[in-house]
């Protein structure tokens, strides 16, 4: 596969730029704000699912704020350049869509701690989802509170695209288990289906939130993995001086709370899965011989096994599925110290792997048109330039793999990455990459590196 990579390091317009997060309620963006009794600064509080539900969108708002700001230099070229920006000085874009998955909305109502159970129920009723059609209709599915923190929806229709077979034309029947853990600050939530009796169920969505410390958080869905660390606070509390009205003139001190929303961002790891494509951590199935060695004699229980998942070229027969994270590769399985850039860049089958750290920001965006990788960087005018190697090597382009079709590949996924054309090894990379420096704008710096 030829792959492209595209280098432009370009700065930030306004030097020393800080980012703040960007407040969120009831699932959506809202101000930015250190007052703890306004609705969102409570549900950032609670320990429930629902609380985790806000922590992680207030975390997705967060990145997403860091990478509009990193790429406010193309209004500037737009501006000077309005009609052939597309190729001026500085210019460089891509689209991203952080945390799209429709559970984390779908399930965003369970709580514990903002009102009671038949409030949920009747707020999920009135509210169009998976779940529920919403107003007069209300539920679709059945939904059960089995205990506190743990919750089931039953019956839930998917039509999935993905994961159609000729059996299964007309769709599929989901069930979801929603958890959360209120001792860590751990939300889970999974939807389930089957696609024959005789196989294990497949997971068809997947969320997953995680407080690994105070500044470090983690969150999966099917087919993303995320890890946000925010600069360090002193705990949740920051005392303001302000003056009094006392004759003495002597100052008092008063407290304000630190949530998410007034927290600046020190670096993140995202990756996403590319959408119809084998993951290289996914095993396929292997077709069992179907004629004994020594007696030629026809074994008609695994020419009746290889038939079957003949019908179903997207999993294997443990039930993971080719081109989705599944209850399997849940993150709570791993030791929370892992929980870092190696976890998120474990596959090699991306649509996208995005770093960022003390002011840089490195994107490789797999492009559907020319079937390569692009590589941009941006960095703030104040960061110290001398990380940016080491945040490239992070995701090594030449061991991308793109859109591997499931029912093509005979290689084991460990050997798809160096096979084909243009495999070279990460040295032959480097030392085959050229750079030049470029005319820019005010406050900028452009570099253009290809890998052929």
């Amino acid at each position: 596969m030829n792959k492209w990579n595209k280098r432009i390091a370009s700065a930030v317009l306004a030097a020393g730029l800080t980012f703040s997060l960007v407040g969120c309620g009831s699932g959506s963006a809202g101000t930015q704000t250190s007052n703890a009794t306004d609705k969102t600064g409570q549900e950032l509080q609670q320990n429930d699912y629902r609380g985790g539900v806000i922590r992680t969108l207030t975390l997705k708002d967060s990145v997403l704020n860091v990478m509009e700001q990193m790429k406010s230099n193309n209004t500037a070229v737009r501006e000077t350049s309005p009609n052939s920006y597309w190729t001026a000085d500085g210019y460089q874009d891509f689209v991203s869509t952080f945390l799209d998955t429709p559970i984390i909305t779908d399930t965003q109502w369970f709580n514990e701690e903002e009102t009671d159970w038949d409030t949920v129920i009747s707020q999920m009723a009135s509210e169009t989802s998976s779940f529920s059609a919403g107003g007069d209709e209300g539920l679709t599915a059945k939904v059960t509170r089995n205990e506190k923190d743990d919750y089931s929806v039953a019956g839930v229709s998917i039509t999935d695209p993905l994961l159609m077979s000729s059996d299964n034309s007309t769709g599929l029947t989901a069930n979801y288990r929603i958890l959360y853990d209120c001792d860590k600050d751990w939300c889970k939530a999974y939807a389930t289906a089957t696609v024959d009796a005789t196989l294990p169920d497949i997971t068809t969505q997947l969320f997953e939130y995680q407080r690994v410390d105070d500044d470090t958080f983690a969150i999966q869905t099917n087919r993303e993995r995320l890890v946000v660390v925010l600069k360090p606070v002193n705990g949740d509390k920051t005392e303001v001086a302000t003056k009094t009205e006392k004759k003495d003139s002597q100052k008092s001190d008063t407290v304000q709370y630190v949530d998410m929303r007034n927290r600046e961002v020190k670096e993140f790891y995202y990756s996403k899965l590319v959408k119809n494509g084998m993951r290289s951590t996914f095993t396929p199935y292997e077709e069992l011989p179907e004629v004994e060695s020594t007696s030629a004699t026809e074994l008609n229980a695994n020419i009746k096994k290889n038939e079957l998942m003949q019908k179903y070229p997207f999993m294997n027969e443990y039930g993971d599925v080719a081109f989705y994270y599944g209850e399997k590769d849940s993150m709570f399985f791993h030791a929370p110290a892992d929980m870092n850039e190696k976890w998120v860049f474990e596959d090699k089958a991306l649509q996208q792997a995005i770093v960022y750290k003390d002011g840089i920001l490195v994107a490789t965006t797999y492009n559907k048109l020319s079937d390569s990788y692009e590589r941009f960087i941006y960095a703030r005018s104040d960061a110290d330039s001398s990380i940016t190697k080491s945040l490239e090597d992070m995701v090594v382009i030449n061991s991308l793999v793109g859109v591997v079709e499931e029912a093509k590949v005979s290689q084991s996924p460990e050997d798809t990455a160096d096979t084909g054309e243009n495999s070279e090894t990460d040295a032959t990379s480097e030392e085959s990459s050229e750079e030049t420096e470029q005319e820019s704008l005010p406050d900028t710096e452009s570099s253009t590196e290809e890998n052929n």
